[in-house]
């Protein structure tokens, strides 16, 4: 069995689980396809509680199945068992995997320059879980639902307004961060 991707012998090393966000009463559904600017907005400004559809987590499913299989079939993919741009060409051993996706967000995650604001915040974290409930990057479903238990949380990463939306993805990566509810603060090592 292949191990997931994002998660490596560290994993789960001193974090604390969050609980995830069981009811859908009154949650806002996303499915990657009808997320509109008042949605945004009652997350962003009004802590609108949100959750994946059924659809969402059908195309998720199907998504990750997908590169499941690549990977168990040692297939040659780009950026999953290869690396990115000039590196194209060079094959990835399958235990290497994990440490190709981690470096990658890692080497987006830089910024600089003021944070943005909550709102901005949680609108930018809304709408990269809105796009990844599309279906189309072979996330799982967990790391999807992460996004929105932060947002259901309060929990917000510091995001430098220059630089790359993919910082919001590094406590996905599960490295050691704190964050607490409705405080701007996050450390990573």
């Amino acid at each position: 069995m292949r191990p997931n991707l994002f998660r490596d012998k560290r994993a789960n090393s001193g974090t604390t689980k969050l609980k995830t966000t069981k009811t859908t009463k009154n949650a806002l559904l996303i499915d990657g396809h009808s997320v509109s600017l008042e949605d945004v907005e009652r997350v962003a400004k009004y802590n609108q509680t949100v959750a994946l559809s059924d659809l969402a987590k059908e195309q998720i499913t199907r998504s990750r199945g997908l590169i499941d299989k690549v990977l168990s079939e040692n297939s040659v993919v780009y950026g999953v068992t290869t690396g990115f741009g000039k590196f194209k060409d060079i094959s990835i051993a399958p235990e290497d995997t994990i440490k190709l996706q981690r470096n990658f967000l890692l080497s987006h995650a830089a910024g600089v320059g003021p944070a943005f604001d909550r709102q901005t915040v949680r609108a930018i974290t809304l709408l990269r879980a809105n796009a990844l409930a599309k279906g189309y990057s072979g996330i799982r479903q967990e790391v999807v639902q992460l996004l929105l238990d932060f947002l259901n949380h309060g929990i917000h990463p510091t995001v430098p307004e220059q630089g790359s939306v993919f910082r919001i993805a590094l406590p996905i990566c599960e490295m050691p961060f704190s964050a607490f509810p409705d405080k701007r603060h996050m450390s990573v090592e």
